[in-house]
């Protein structure tokens, strides 16, 4: 049974740190006790570390499928602008992209992560996802940009997306709405269809003074950005309420909602 001691030990349960304790685990690292050192009279199979052992850490909201683009976009020009980079400048040599999924899922790795939240459009994680040590909850969403003509290409496209997605043990998968301002209220239909019973789902909600303009108003730097890929927003119909009031009337009370 290892064992294994730090002057203090952080838990999931406990407010306050154990001090000078030992964790005690079977072989396959399921945890059975916590107590304090001197409680042991053989130290010597004890494994001591300096510092503090904490459980492993959430990443709660990654975008792996983006790992290439790290360093790529200049910071401080705002959502808006960070959107359109990603936008324009995601595609790259898929060998490429696969490399630094890889090498960005071993970081997270490195930095104590154990399990995962992350978004995904596309397929490109899912090969590294199948193979990882860590947990992944994949968020697979879809989006037509206030375009509800166009809502059941986009759900087919992302369903598409979401059974390509094997989740070896441990692993979940659910489709998402990408954000208040980029899904019509005939696509938020579409989702809460789907039979996905007792999933987490996600939204990105709140990013932006924008978003609040847009969703009351229809006005705002992000007409400015649909307008700019052609798109027609005249039959969104502004709500006069700010963008909180999207996930609480679109989406279900049922579910966990990141």
């Amino acid at each position: 049974m290892p064992l294994f001691h730090a002057p203090l030990i952080y838990t999931a349960i406990d407010p306050l740190p154990f001090c000078d304790h030992v964790i005690c685990t079977t072989d396959q690292g399921h945890i059975l006790s916590i107590k304090p050192l001197n409680e042991y009279d053989n130290k010597a199979d004890i494994q001591s570390y300096r510092g503090i052992i904490v459980p492993g850490l959430i990443n709660a909201h990654c975008h792996l499928e983006l790992s290439h683009m790290k360093g790529m976009i200049p910071t401080g020009t705002g959502l808006i602008e960070f959107i359109r980079q990603i936008v324009t400048r995601r595609n790259a040599d898929i060998s490429i992209i696969h490399a630094l999924i890889a090498l960005a899922n071993q970081e997270m790795i490195n930095q104590g992560i154990v399990a995962v939240g992350d978004i995904s459009n596309v397929a490109d994680t899912f090969i590294e996802k199948e193979k990882s040590s860590l947990r992944y909850h994949t968020f697979v969403e879809t989006f037509d940009l206030m375009q509800a003509q166009n809502a059941k290409a986009e759900m087919d496209k992302s369903l598409n997306v979401l059974n390509q997605l094997f989740c070896k043990t441990g692993d979940k998968k659910s489709l998402v709405p990408h954000a208040t301002y980029s899904v019509s209220n005939r696509l938020f239909e579409m989702i809460q269809a789907l039979d996905q019973n007792d999933i987490t789902t996600s939204i990105h909600h709140q990013e932006t003074d924008a978003e609040n303009q847009f969703i009351a108003t229809r006005t705002g730097a992000l007409v400015d950005f649909f307008s700019g890929f052609g798109l027609n927003l005249e039959q969104y119909i502004p709500t006069g309420k700010p963008a909180s009031s999207v996930p609480v009337t679109q989406m279900s009370p049922k579910l966990k909602t990141l």
